[in-house]
């Protein structure tokens, strides 16, 4: 491995490599991306050196056994706990399973692998698992916000932040926080 040659070296290392398609991005009904693995070697005291060598995947290929619901989906983009569908189906989950338990974080780090190691192929598509959920790439959510702050004409506060402002500025006997 890359990142223990560093370490041996006394350097920090990185490695990343991309793999044929298993991984289903977050709200997606296919696999685009592969387990894409990658690794980092720190060098420690004493040979007490930090190794991460992981897949961006919920779980490595191979697994014969019941498994969890977040490791795995079926044909049909939904979950499966059961190890010989899910191996047919090919679709692995991201790192953190759902989206409701940030899978799109372990989606994210399949696309940053992917990015170093080959670059996204121009055939890279996604199908729908919802849609009514479009298969977003990381900073859409961002840009989508600052859209709907852009409409808004400005960030909305929810009352608990008015009313912690008014307290704030009577404590301080400042004029308070005008908002609309």
């Amino acid at each position: 491995m890359y990142a223990l040659q560093a370490i041996n070296e006394g350097f920090l290392g990185m490695s990343f490599t991309n793999t044929s398609p298993f991984m289903a991005p977050t709200r997606a009904k296919k696999a685009a991306l592969g387990t894409n693995p990658l690794s980092l070697g720190a060098p420690g005291l004493n040979g007490d050196s930090f190794v991460l060598d992981m897949a961006t995947t919920a779980v490595a290929v191979g697994k014969n056994i019941p498994i969890p619901e977040g490791w795995a989906m079926n044909d049909d983009g939904k979950m499966e706990t059961n190890a010989e569908v899910a191996y047919k189906a090919g679709k692995l989950m991201p790192v953190g399973g759902p989206e409701v338990n940030s899978g799109y974080k372990g989606y994210g780090l399949g696309v940053l692998v992917e990015i170093f190691s080959g670059i996204l192929s121009d055939d890279w598509k996604v199908t729908l698992a919802d849609p009514a959920k479009p298969v977003l790439v990381h900073g859409d959510p961002e840009r989508i916000h600052m859209e709907k702050v852009k409409k808004d004409g400005g960030l909305l506060y929810v009352q608990n932040q008015h009313d912690t402002n008014e307290k704030l500025a009577q404590e301080l006997n400042v004029k308070p926080m005008v908002s609309n």
